[in-house]
């Protein structure tokens, strides 16, 4: 005998309501892929296809803005890429930036950021070294030490990357590109590549 039967509509209704979504997310958003590619196809602009692909592909892109900086580096996110007017935002993991001379726009690297992002990556390579060769003892305690290790160490360099991100407006871009390190190489001899 149920004691409250008048309460049998809404426990069904949110239950539907907790679950449906999580249904919905699989039957129609495969994966993060498809969801992103959803996401700048809906705008067919070649701006948000040249960020889409790069993100991809983990390549960098280069990017020039209306006030002649450059920036050199990998897509975390864009929203809008369609949207010229102001509305959309590209946010992005800078490894290189520079500026365009003003006379004959020729591109001048400033900033290298791999120093720093290197520095920040080491210290996780290394606890995964760690934990890579202690699965070879079979100490499951040790193990699950420095997978506790990693993980904080992994959070921390996570956080540090995070500060370095910025956003950019998508209506301030001019134009951009999946750089080629080697190409550019190429055409700029003193470029270490």
């Amino acid at each position: 005998m149920i004691p409250f039967p008048q309460l049998g509509a809404p426990m069904g209704s949110l239950l539907i309501g907790a679950c449906l979504p999580f249904i919905l997310n699989k039957v129609w958003f495969r994966s993060e892929k498809e969801q992103n590619a959803k996401s700048y196809a809906a705008f067919s602009d070649y701006l948000g296809l040249v960020f889409f692909k790069a993100q991809l592909k983990k390549k960098p892109v280069m990017i020039a803005l209306r006030n002649g900086k450059i920036y050199i580096g990998f897509i975390h996110g864009c929203n809008s890429p369609g949207k010229h007017d102001g509305g959309g935002s590209l946010y992005i993991q800078p490894s290189l930036s520079g500026y365009r001379r003003h006379v004959t726009h020729e591109m001048c690297i400033t900033t290298d950021y791999t120093a720093i992002l290197e520095s920040i990556a080491n210290p996780v390579e290394e606890e995964r070294t760690k934990l890579e060769s202690m699965t070879q003892s079979h100490d499951k305690n040790k193990i699950k030490d420095q997978e506790q290790q990693l993980k904080t160490v992994e959070s921390a360099a996570e956080e540090r990357l995070d500060d370095l991100k910025m956003a950019l407006s998508v209506s301030d871009i001019i134009s951009a590109v999946v750089f080629d390190r080697s190409a550019y190489g190429q055409f700029n001899p003193m470029f270490k590549t």
